[in-house]
């Protein structure tokens, strides 16, 4: 086996696995979590017998030896496609925030390797100054609940669901009841949810989602995160709970502009939401959404 060839097998495997967390990695492969790491960062070409195992986890998953090599590509492109909408699913826009903008060097540093995948990069930067009392202080209070987030969304990244929660949740206890960071307190719990949502950890997803909603009905990701949530469940009328829910806030708090966008992320290729789109109670939730956008758009 070359080195081409044992390039592939870890391009493949980072990303059919590239999500689940260091540890479970290690465990899968037989490695330490330090080779674990860097596997995930495709940071070195593996041995022949680490790319062995690599390849047969990976044929596995795939159910490789029952498909045709056309197949096999599809199957391999529809993964790599849902591992990237997971990812933007949970990274903000940190190019259109002129707030963002404005703040100190090492964060406009963090943000940046955070847009380039630098995820371990990220939390370097960050925990020091987090965790170094001297530190924290010096750093504006203003400029602190961004910090936390932005650890948050490493974390996540890097697969520590309890580091990403414990640094959301510290962004929470910065920000206390401050109306200015409204909607991105709203976004921690959204996030906090779809922590909850990879772990399969349901009801504790719908705890953070109503504790987001409660702030506002305006923040329309609670709502696709909690749709997510009703899917994972398998529970029709949990679903249908949802739906009814999404609808009534999407008629009375929702712009034209944000039925817009979330009638389109329902409707794009999303694996989270296949189960949902096969119930009957699903057509509803998209025709009311495009008969209010209709009507608010006029």
């Amino acid at each position: 086996m070359n080195k081409p060839e044992r390039r592939q097998i870890l391009a493949r495997f980072v990303t059919l696995f590239g999500d689940l967390p260091v540890k479970q990695q290690a465990e899968m492969l037989g490695v330490n979590q330090r080779t674990a790491r860097r596997i995930q960062g495709e940071e070195n070409i593996p041995t022949p017998t680490l790319a062995s195992r690599m390849k047969e986890l990976s044929d596995e998953a795939l159910g490789y030896a029952k498909m045709s090599e056309d197949e096999r590509t599809a199957a391999l492109d529809h993964e790599r496609a849902r591992r990237e909408r997971r990812q933007r699913k949970i990274a903000p826009d940190f190019r259109a925030d002129s707030v963002r903008k404005n703040h100190p060097p090492f964060m406009r540093t963090a943000y940046a390797r955070l847009l380039e995948g630098e995820y371990q990069t990220v939390i370097d930067i960050l925990i020091d100054r987090v965790e170094d009392e001297t530190e924290w202080g010096r750093i504006p209070e203003i400029v602190k609940p961004y910090v936390l987030e932005t650890l948050g969304f490493a974390y996540h990244y890097t697969g520590r669901p309890t580091e990403a929660i414990d640094a959301y949740r510290q962004a929470l206890y910065v920000m206390g009841n401050n109306p200015q960071f409204l909607q991105m307190r709203q976004g921690c719990w959204s996030m906090i949810a779809s922590v909850h949502l990879s772990l399969r950890q349901f009801e504790a997803g719908f705890e953070a989602i109503s504790e987001g909603i409660e702030l506002s009905r305006e923040f329309n990701p609670l709502y696709y995160h909690a749709l997510c949530l009703a899917v994972g469940t398998r529970d029709p009328q949990r679903l249908a709970q949802w739906i009814g829910r999404t609808l009534e806030a999407a008629e009375t708090s929702w712009t034209a502009d944000d039925l817009a966008k979330f009638i389109k992320r329902c409707e794009n290729d999303d694996a989270d939401l296949d189960w949902a789109k096969q119930q009957p109670v699903w057509r509803k939730l998209i025709a009311g959404l495009k008969s209010t956008l209709k009507v608010k758009g006029n």
